[in-house]
């Protein structure tokens, strides 16, 4: 084929003449010289009478191509074969017309790479043995658009079909698929070759296939599905947390859902170079190292904790994703949003002394409610009419704020009448695809509300409500506007939405008097009737509304009067969320500063995590922000007063409940930052009977006492030959983030040299390196300086991974906070408009930046008078 000056076909989906029913996959790769080979046949039914078909290819190398009418037995003459390389299109025209409701098959014998250097495709990755001995793995991440690197196909998620493959492995190699092996033989070459099971219809990116030496472990799940963990043979005692989690959640998920996981196991990989957390290939599904083994030794409880998500999140795929897959990647959300969504569900019911779901508003919504109150920010729903916007769409939005308003639903209408339209919209798509609309359908029969109307409100258009509340004795008056951290008010003006930005909101509101009141408040607002006058209301009951909401100044007098004289009466989230939405109404200009200090003095005898946890960065945010430096030293002698009580009570032990535990570490971290001199004398003497002595330090405390003695003038050299030396993907992430920590520039220089090294860091490892030395005051410009020096290097690395290079964007914008860093990122993103798929990520962190400098100017006079 070759590229053809007018290619004859002009958009960018598959038309819908043809479509796959079935694929045999036949691979015989060269693994020593990384070569792809082997042929496809794919059954085909014309709905349409055309004389082309259209399928997708990219680095592939199509040797010869055969049609084939299944109803004679006859073969088509090819007439022409052109190539569309931005579209990744193969056209194949035959001499006569394929008949409308006819069977072809299409053979396509093909070559490629296996890639060794890129996380996606079918590609190399590598691990290192105790003994020192390097071995190889070949394995596969095609979503969203990357199964046509491994083999010809219709990549597109509505071109479901059924999928067989043989393929040849090496010995002491063997190979798992989505299905479970039919049979194998051994070649005369000593090779094998493995013949799979067929699997059910499922799109082109939930393929996948492993090929490796690794071993596993295996157990039934309640409901008798087979669950298998796969890694190398020194780790694979590392996957029992999983396996268990995964065989957990898939009963309970089939529970719950009212359908049965469809197939007859269930396997689970970690692969040593994988670009996100986990991929939910149907039976297949492969995870990052980091996400999936857990070594008590090395694994902190922020470790457990997103080892269990990941993996609640990735099975819960198996049905939202899986058997129900979006129609177009416009709705990527149905996958991504209720995954995330029903995870904390699985984790709840699998490990309740975690408290995951406590912790939803503070791990998930907070991540999305920020990035959506900027003026980059996009719709729920995002029409995609270019297929190199997709990788784009993987985000904070898709992810967590779609999650965040299932969660809003499911917590409003209750559990048992939100599974049941679960049930009814996965019965009625499975197998098949689903828009946004069909779920909304499904809701609204079961409910009797109208969802459609409502969630249009909450899908179609950016941002959210700020709601404003007023207590006027025994009647509430609620009204709503956009919030938008909008630097300068021009937005609301260049912005449009179909709703003028105005929402149907679920709303809960409870008083001092114990009512509660449920109901849906219209886009111009509700004055409400109260059974007594109340001396305070507390709205959007323990978070789990998408919306901030602000107060009448006598309404917030009597909420810091009750959380500072009786805390304990407030729930845990709705004491975090006061705190939350207290902060960031400063970022808008609703509320002065000293609203969310005087609440913040509170935690002074706190002792659960997530309100510690929620307020620490905002008072870290206004501690660094300002410039004048007598503040900054106030503010952190403020945060060492809050500290000083859970400083002595939770002592140094690593005991109690996984709340203490997330404590302890967040407080001693916080302690070491405001330069708490008992503490960080304490850790450094820690540090150095670790690095010396080889004193044990749990796995909690480490990664704190690691990065503060680094801080603090630990010996930087021998910590690196730690690294070095370290097998474990968890302990290297701690000692990576210790070795950022230093405050000595050249140091930092030095490591930023080390991890574009690939034989000494591997790709995934380098980005959180990037990451780490950004968020260190004295590494945020070296590592700018950094990306702009080498940014070929990062954009070949990264530039097409669905999470990577947005990640890399704002994560080292981040941290920044003056004029002049901003007018350097503005004059680098101008010159450099190609950025793959961080193409939102680069309005989102200017945004942030932009706000940050506004909101110092307006606030830093009135931060200064309180402390």
């Amino acid at each position: 084929a070759s590229t053809h000056p007018s290619f004859p076909y002009h958009h960018v989906r598959l038309p819908n003449t043809i479509k796959p029913i079935h694929y045999h996959l036949y691979l015989q790769p060269d693994y020593q010289k990384l070569i792809n080979q082997g042929n496809v046949t794919v059954s085909l039914h014309c709905h349409q009478k055309t004389d082309f078909i259209l399928f997708h290819g990219r680095g592939l190398q199509i040797n010869d191509i055969r049609i084939i009418d299944q109803s004679t037995g006859n073969e088509l003459t090819v007439k022409r074969t052109l190539q569309d390389p931005r579209n990744d299109y193969y056209y194949v025209q035959v001499n006569s017309s394929l008949v409308t409701a006819t069977n072809y098959t299409l053979v396509i014998q093909f070559s490629g790479l296996i890639y060794p250097n890129r996380l996606r495709g079918f590609y190399r990755s590598t691990y290192v043995t105790a003994s020192g001995q390097k071995r190889y793995l070949y394995t596969t991440d095609f979503e969203p658009t990357d199964a046509r690197m491994a083999f010809p196909c219709f990549d597109e998620p509505a071109m479901k079909a059924s999928f067989e493959l043989t393929v040849v492995v090496p010995p002491g190699y063997h190979a798992l698929f989505n299905t479970l092996a039919r049979n194998n033989h051994t070649l005369a070459n000593q090779n094998t070759i493995i013949h799979f099971q067929k699997s059910v219809p499922m799109s082109t990116y939930l393929v996948a296939f492993v090929i490796s030496d690794f071993q596993h472990l295996e157990k039934k799940s309640k409901d008798n599905i087979l669950v298998r963990t796969w890694t190398h043979q020194e780790k694979v005692h590392e996957t029992q947390l999983s396996l268990q989690v995964a065989a957990d959640c898939v009963s309970y998920y089939g529970k719950i859902f009212n359908i049965k996981y469809p197939l007859p196991k269930l396997d689970l990989v970690g692969i040593p170079d994988f670009s996100s957390g986990g991929m939910e290939n149907w039976g297949l599904i492969t995870f990052n190292e980091v996400q999936f083994l857990y070594n008590l030794k090395y694994a902190t409880s922020t470790n457990y904790f997103y080892i269990v998500e990941t993996v609640a999140h990735e099975v819960a795929h198996q049905w939202f994703g899986d058997l129900v897959t979006m129609d177009w990647w416009s709705d990527v959300w149905l996958n991504e949003g209720f995954a995330t969504f029903v995870s904390y569900l699985g984790m709840r019911n699998s490990k309740p002394g975690l408290q995951g779901y406590q912790q939803f508003s503070l791990r998930t919504m907070a991540k999305a409610i920020i990035d959506d109150s900027l003026p980059s920010s996009h719709p729920v729903y995002q029409p995609v009419n270019d297929p190199n916007q997709i990788g784009a769409l993987f985000d904070h939005i898709s992810y967590d704020k779609g999650a965040s308003l299932l969660r809003m639903l499911y917590e409003y209408f209750g559990e048992q009448t939100f599974f049941k339209g679960v049930e009814d919209y996965l019965k009625a798509y499975a197998y098949g695809n689903a828009k946004s609309q069909n779920l909304w359908n499904a809701m609204s029969s079961v409910t009797g509300e109208n969802i459609n109307s409502v969630m249009n409100t909450w899908l179609l258009q950016m941002n959210y409500p700020l709601v404003t509340l007023k207590l006027e004795k025994d009647k509430i008056s609620i009204s709503q506007t956009r919030f938008l951290e909008d630097k300068n008010g021009q937005t609301l003006v260049n912005q449009t939405s179909p709703y003028r930005y105005k929402w149907l909101i679920p709303f809960c509101f409870e008083t001092s008097d114990g009512y509660v009141n449920r109901t849906i408040i219209g886009m111009n607002g509700a004055t409400l009737q109260l059974p007594s006058a109340p001396k305070w209301v507390k709205a959007n009951c323990n978070q789990t509304g998408y919306f901030r909401v602000n107060y009448d100044a006598k309404t917030w007098q009597s909420l810091i009067e009750q959380i500072q004289s009786d805390h304990e009466s407030l729930s845990i989230p709705n004491k975090a969320n006061l705190l939350d939405d207290s902060f960031y109404l400063t970022k808008v200009g609703s509320l002065n500063p000293s609203i969310f200090l005087e609440i913040s003095r509170y935690l002074a005898n706190e002792t659960n995590y997530v309100p510690f946890a929620t307020s620490l960065p905002h008072l870290d945010y206004i501690i660094s922000t300002v410039n004048d430096l007598s503040s900054q030293t106030i503010g952190k002698k403020y945060l060492k007063y809050l500290l000083q009580s859970n400083l002595r009570q939770l002592g140094w032990k690593d005991t109690g409940s996984n709340n203490k535990k997330l404590l302890r570490t967040e407080v001693l971290s916080t302690a070491c930052f405001a330069g708490d001199r008992s503490t960080i004398l304490n850790i450094t003497n820690l540090y150095r009977e670790w690095l010396y002595n080889n004193k044990s330090i749990s796995a909690n405390l480490k990664s704190v006492i690691l990065r503060c003695g680094i801080a603090h003038g630990g010996n930087w050299n021998m910590l690196l030959q730690r690294y070095y030396a370290s097998k474990d993907a968890t302990e290297r992430r701690i000692l990576m983030s210790a070795l950022a920590s230093s405050t000595d520039k050249s140091t930092l220089k030095k490591l930023l040299n080390i991890i574009i090294d690939k034989s000494k860091v591997k790709a995934a490892e380098a980005l959180k390196a990037m990451i780490y030395i950004a968020q260190n005051p004295a590494g945020t410009d070296l590592a700018w300086n950094f990306v702009v020096l080498r940014w070929n290097l990062f954009f070949e690395r990264y530039g097409q991974d669905t999470f990577s290079m947005a990640t890399l964007i704002t994560q080292v914008i981040k941290p920044m906070k003056s004029e002049v860093q901003l007018d350097k990122v503005k004059l680098f993103f101008k010159c450099t408009p190609n950025v793959g798929t961080g193409q939102n990520a680069v309005p989102k962190a200017i945004d942030q930046l932009e706000t940050k400098i506004a909101w110092r100017r307006k606030y830093e006079g009135a931060i200064s008078t309180w402390f």
